[in-house]
């Protein structure tokens, strides 16, 4: 599940109130036109807005101190940094997350904790990247579709409860087939090459500059940080095991190797 451990933090952090934030509240007479009221019972109501050091952070409202309808945050440069749904204090429904620059990253339907039903998520270009649908249990399930940063299709087969069933077909950035991958509950058991695979292909699936996050096909970070040109910057390159445990983190500081760190595998999913 691409950049999920990232997204399910940002909704977490944004449900609770930010200590360091100061506020404004506007108007005099009618509370329906005061931003960031509480009533007399300590209860916040209404339209609020949650600034830092001049920036605004999040708005939105709320009723008997449970917030309620779509949040907005912002990024320093004011840009729109993601909107979430909120049911009963709780996020649910449509949510959409964006790049610093404006442009849309993720978007699908967040149910508390996890993605259900369909889900995309974009390079910065603005091109689609993921294509892909989410069960009740927020496991990945039926068609599955990854692109290359040129639009062609990179990768096309077909997931049961989070693991690749059946066929999944390869295809290089000029969206010629060069391999076929058969799997059986989640594991590879054959591999069929195509006489074009022995031409010259693309092996990243994000070429720009800009953070960015690359997922392995079972949906675990790959790479994630800051890339330029395609290349990983500053971040974390996770590394796992044949049995997709992963077991250990190398970190890369200004285009070069900083260190690489173990991972206890008992922990790992």
């Amino acid at each position: 599940m691409p950049n999920i451990l990232k997204t399910i933090y940002c909704i977490c952090v944004f449900t609770l109130c930010v200590g360091e934030c100061t506020s404004m509240i506007y108007g005099q007479q009618n509370t329906k036109d005061i931003i960031n009221y509480t009533d007399d019972a300590g209860l916040k109501q209404g339209h609020w807005v949650i600034t830092k050091n001049g920036h605004k952070l999040e708005e939105g409202v709320y009723v008997d101190n449970i917030k309620k309808g779509v949040w907005k945050a912002y990024y320093d440069n004011q840009h729109l940094k993601h909107e979430i749904n909120f049911t009963k204090g709780e996020a649910r429904g449509t949510a959409l997350f964006y790049y610093e620059n404006g442009k849309l990253r993720e978007s699908g339907n967040w149910q508390i904790d996890h993605w259900e039903g369909n889900y995309k998520y974009y390079f910065e270009s603005g091109q689609l990247s993921y294509d892909w649908f989410y069960n009740e249990g927020g496991h990945r399930q039926g068609d599955q579709h990854y692109y290359h940063t040129n639009g062609k299709k990179m990768y096309e087969g077909r997931w049961e409860d989070g693991k690749t069933e059946g066929a999944l077909l390869v295809y290089n950035d000029s969206g010629e087939l060069i391999e076929e991958k058969i799997f059986n509950n989640g594991q590879i058991t054959k591999t069929i090459k195509s006489p074009t695979s022995k031409k010259k292909t693309s092996n990243s699936k994000f070429s720009g500059t800009g953070f960015h996050t690359i997922t392995t096909l079972s949906g675990n970070i790959d790479e994630k940080g800051y890339f330029v040109n395609g290349n990983l910057f500053n971040g974390e390159k996770h590394n796992y095991n044949e049995s997709g445990q992963l077991i250990s983190i190398t970190k890369y500081k200004n285009g070069k190797l900083e260190g690489t760190q173990t991972q206890n595998t008992t922990n790992t999913k």
